[in-house]
């Protein structure tokens, strides 16, 4: 879903960057803390360990006819992005 880079052991009061990056069709949701920012830069206050959540990018196609006597239609339903 993606990969982050970053990271590692720092001395008390320097700054590490870590940045979440998600591969084709999915997004960065947030950090395990809550953090919505895929890139960020901070200073450590404690050891921890930080997870990058990422979620499909998914999209609804809804199908209809203007009269119903003519036919119907099939082929909606939500999908990932990039599907077909």
């Amino acid at each position: 879903m993606g990969s982050v880079t970053g990271g590692g052991t720092v001395e008390a009061g320097e700054n590490v960057t870590i940045t979440a990056t998600p591969k084709d069709h999915y997004r960065f949701v947030q950090w395990s803390d809550g953090d919505k920012n895929a890139t960020r830069t901070f200073a450590p206050t404690k050891t921890e360990t930080l997870v990058a959540k990422f979620e499909a990018i998914m999209f609804t196609i809804t199908t209809k006819i203007n009269n119903d006597a003519m036919g119907t239609v099939t082929g909606g339903g939500s999908l990932q992005e990039g599907a077909t």
